[in-house]
């Protein structure tokens, strides 16, 4: 940031330095009227609006670039929220496959005892 300040000062004392080097009077037609202007008037005016042209512009960028990080943060939120709902989900069905192997486990020890039971009758 400021970097370009720097550069913009520096590009503003040209410009001015400019200006007051062509400091002859010219004619300005504006449409029906006429007007007669110091060079260097021209020239800073000239500059003035070219500045406030691109401070307008890059107004309009700042805006599309804020419309387009909140859109990205509410679809952040919602995918955030989305990862949460599967982490748990997720803990829910690990906590089932852990209930199944035990009743598993459970069900083949109740098998080995009956098959050893009638295995021994």
């Amino acid at each position: 940031m400021q970097i370009w300040f720097i550069f913009s000062l520096v590009f503003a004392v040209f410009v001015a330095l400019f200006a007051v080097l062509n400091s002859e009077i010219v004619t300005i037609r504006v449409l029906w009227a006429k007007y007669e202007l110091s060079q260097s008037v021209v020239i800073l005016i000239s500059a003035a609006f070219g500045a406030l042209v691109t401070y307008t512009m890059s107004l309009f960028g700042k805006f599309k670039s804020s419309m387009k990080s909140r859109e990205i943060k509410g679809s952040v939120s919602v995918l955030e929220k989305r990862i949460n709902s599967l982490e748990e989900e997720n803990k829910n069905y690990q906590i089932e496959v852990e209930r199944l192997k035990a009743q598993a486990h459970a069900l083949e020890a109740l098998k080995d005892t009956e098959s050893g039971d009638t295995g021994k009758n």
